[in-house]
């Protein structure tokens, strides 16, 4: 705004030059002066050059006269319109605070409404925030936006499913990811899993806190920002003042606003403070009564929060393929787990009890060994590794695995049965010639 607002300035600046030099400038005398004889000259198409400049000197002059006028008339009643500047501001002003509220946090999961400011604003306070939109797609752009920076590779493959899915499995297993990070949505995870709920500021909730005892000037900051968007709707409705893209911004820090309003009461709830409670009550209520957009948001947010309960993380996704016994499910989710733990053992197995389905016995037994680093006296490893070898025709391996899980589980019809099979295959084998 203040650049388009210098340009236009600029340009005002340069026409009244223009105008004042037409005006007082004396173009008669210079005519005399450039062309004396012309006085003289009877020649028809001097005369004629001559009438037509001063008839046009005449015309440009009084147009000259009211230029500048017109100027401001059209240009300075857009750039100096109060509502739009206002909801400017205020926009302008929930970056800034929620940059200043999120100094010391790693990273800050949102509504994907204003990341990229948010970020800048950060980064001008000399911090490294990386924000994280729950709402934020699988694209390619979507995906690398949220690896950016990320080393991890479990995080990395957690981020590249979705921020949602990340933060659940960070909150449900207490990851030190979510030590220190600040929150705009995902909240109800906390009280999903039982947890102390993070402590709400202004703008965002902390899991850390806010240091120095700064959630309260925060709030009473935001405070201030709610009163200034109520007393703009108090003189109309500034959505018809402002533009499309001015306006989404707008309703959408006033939604955040009024969930904020919201936690701080549920924390005054808990201190049993109903005086505060009513209060931010009350603010929330104003603000979203005045927001055309608080259904929409509100169900998208609803719409969001199904689908991630919907949606498994990769190792959620491996235990229900597992439990179900459909090795196909488990290894789709299983290549996700190896990327980050080449040794782990149900992916491993997923993925050897996968390719066993589908007869590929060479790439079954590389998996079902892998699962041996670490679960060497694993029975069901061992039982199968041992149906895997009898397939493959190498029966006194198969035999030798058999009779190790039969060690470690000697109650197991199955492994009897796996046994019993190869030594069957074993008698039916043809007898080496002798060498005698």
């Amino acid at each position: 705004c203040l650049c388009m607002l210098g340009t236009s300035l600029a340009v005002l600046l340069v026409l009244c030059v223009f105008a004042v030099d037409v005006y007082f400038r004396n173009y008669g005398r210079l005519l005399r002066e450039m062309f004396p004889e012309a006085a003289d000259d009877d020649d028809p198409l001097v005369w004629r050059a001559m009438r037509s400049f001063r008839l046009s000197v005449k015309v440009l002059r009084p147009l000259m006269r009211i230029e500048p006028f017109v100027a401001i008339a059209l240009v300075v009643p857009f750039r100096f319109d109060g509502t739009v500047r206002e909801m400017a501001s205020i926009v302008n002003d929930i970056v800034r605070q929620t940059a200043a509220e999120c100094d010391g946090a790693n990273m800050l999961f949102t509504d994907g409404s204003l990341d990229a400011a948010e970020e800048v604003a950060a980064k001008l306070r000399g911090s490294n925030l990386k924000a994280l939109s729950m709402m934020s797609r699988s694209g390619k752009y979507d995906v690398a936006v949220r690896l950016r920076g990320e080393t991890n590779e479990e995080n990395r493959v957690l981020l590249s499913v979705g921020a949602a899915d990340a933060l659940r499995t960070w909150v449900k297993t207490k990851n030190p990811c979510v030590s220190n990070i600040a929150l705009q949505v995902g909240l109800e995870l906390w009280r999903r899993n039982n947890l102390p709920m993070p402590e709400a500021g202004g703008l965002v909730s902390r899991t850390a806190g806010f240091p120095g005892g700064k959630a309260e000037p925060y709030a009473e900051s935001a405070r201030s920002i709610a009163e200034r968007i109520l007393r703009l709707y108090a003189n109309g409705d500034p959505m018809d003042a402002g533009y499309p893209e001015l306006n989404s911004l707008f309703l959408f820090g006033q939604w955040r606003l009024s969930r904020m309003c919201r936690m701080r009461a549920n924390e005054a709830d808990g201190r049993k403070d109903a005086k505060a409670s009513e209060m931010e009550h009350s603010l929330a209520d104003r603000l979203d009564r005045f927001n055309p957009e608080w259904q929409k948001v509100q169900e998208r947010m609803d719409w969001i929060g199904k689908q991630d309960g919907m949606r498994l993380t990769p190792r959620e996704g491996l235990k229900l393929g597992l439990e179900r016994a459909d090795f196909r499910l488990a290894r789709s989710y299983a290549r996700k787990v190896i990327v980050s733990d080449a040794d782990d053992v149900q992916a491993n197995f997923a993925l050897g009890m996968g390719y066993f389905t589908e007869k590929q016995y060479g790439r079954a037994e590389m998996h079902l060994r892998k699962c041996l680093v670490r679960a060497p006296n694993e029975p069901a490893v061992l039982n199968n590794l041992a149906i895997v070898l009898l397939r493959l025709g190498r029966f006194d391996e198969a035999e030798a695995n058999a009779l190790q899980a039969l060690k470690h589980l000697p109650d197991s019809s199955e492994i009897k049965i796996t046994l019993r099979h190869i030594r069957t295959a074993k008698g039916r084998r043809p007898k080496e010639p002798s060498r005698e």
